[in-house]
């Protein structure tokens, strides 16, 4: 699969990986941190409403295409090796 990516590719590759890494480690990690300690403090029923509405909110392009082209650039360079 290598020999299809120029040199250039397979670094602009490596580096979409690392930073879509880097970004999603922080999105779980303030998730983790301090979203779930202020979904904690609500009354259930605020804390259930609250989270399903990041449930509808987070599915959109943006988030998709880190979310999942990070995984799929991991995935085809460790291929790659």
């Amino acid at each position: 699969m290598l020999q299809h990516l120029s040199q250039q590719q397979y670094f602009a590759l490596k580096v979409f990986s690392a930073l879509g890494c880097g970004l999603m480690a922080g999105v779980f990690f303030a998730f983790s941190t301090f979203v779930m300690n202020a979904l904690a403090r609500l009354q259930p029923v605020q804390g259930i409403v609250a989270m399903q509405s990041i449930n509808i909110t987070v599915i959109n392009p943006l988030f998709m295409a880190v979310f999942l082209g990070t995984a799929a650039a991991c995935i085809f360079l460790l291929s790659c090796t």
